[in-house]
């Protein structure tokens, strides 16, 4: 981190955070008041602010989940989301790590996992460890770059970008017009949470068309 951004951070309370082990190889650092209040929400709202995408491969290609099984598999998200909070409310919890692996199953891991870490999109795989119908796909790449401005010894300015968050979106399964919808609403989002601090100069975000010959989940 160059050094007048660092001069500017703020140090995290660690009495504040815990580690959330989905897998033994899977582990969040998470804030977890804040973690709390995610849930909640989600859990009132059934996961209506979040896309659902299928990717198992049986299915052929990536579709949304739509209707009776979009809501059977919400139902699914709701029961782990609140035994989560559940264990994320216990005494002891802070400077933890909760293991979730026994309510957090195959089924549910995937899409779990992406609603973590503030995807707008998660795709929904019932065998994780099994291949996805994403490949060859074309895909929507969208990022999020910090981006911080600072001189060198030479007085020449550089720039020095940091990734925020990535998430991508099959375009057969998303029309077009959906897909503006859901991108501007998550640049604004990033918007409002990149005016609240005081560390980075810019925020980027960049949308692209890829096409990967395999896509791991």
């Amino acid at each position: 981190m160059p050094r007048s951004a660092a001069a500017n951070v703020q140090l995290i309370d660690v009495d504040r955070l815990c580690g959330l082990m989905l897998r033994e190889q899977l582990l969040f650092i998470v804030s977890r008041d804040r973690l709390l209040s995610r849930l909640e929400q989600c859990i009132s709202e059934a996961f209506g602010d979040t896309l659902l995408i299928t990717a198992d491969a049986e299915r052929g290609r990536p579709s949304m989940l739509e209707s009776t099984e979009r809501d059977a598999f919400v139902t699914q998200l709701v029961k782990v989301a609140t035994k989560v909070q559940s264990a994320l409310s216990a005494p002891g919890v802070h400077g933890g790590v909760l293991d979730c692996s026994s309510f957090v199953d195959d089924a549910t891991v995937v899409a779990f996992t992406g609603w973590l870490l503030e995807y707008p999109v998660v795709y929904v795989h019932p065998r994780p460890t099994e291949s996805n119908c994403l490949g060859l796909e074309e895909l929507l790449l969208v990022r999020a770059h910090a981006v911080c401005t600072h001189e060198r010894h030479n007085e020449l300015t550089e720039e020095s970008m940091y990734l925020l968050q990535s998430f991508s979106l099959p375009t057969s399964a998303v029309d077009s017009q959906h897909t503006d919808v859901l991108v501007k609403a998550w640049q604004a989002r990033w918007g409002l949470r990149f005016a609240r601090q005081q560390v980075w100069s810019n925020l980027r975000t960049t949308v692209q068309h890829v096409t990967l010959s395999y896509v791991v989940l």
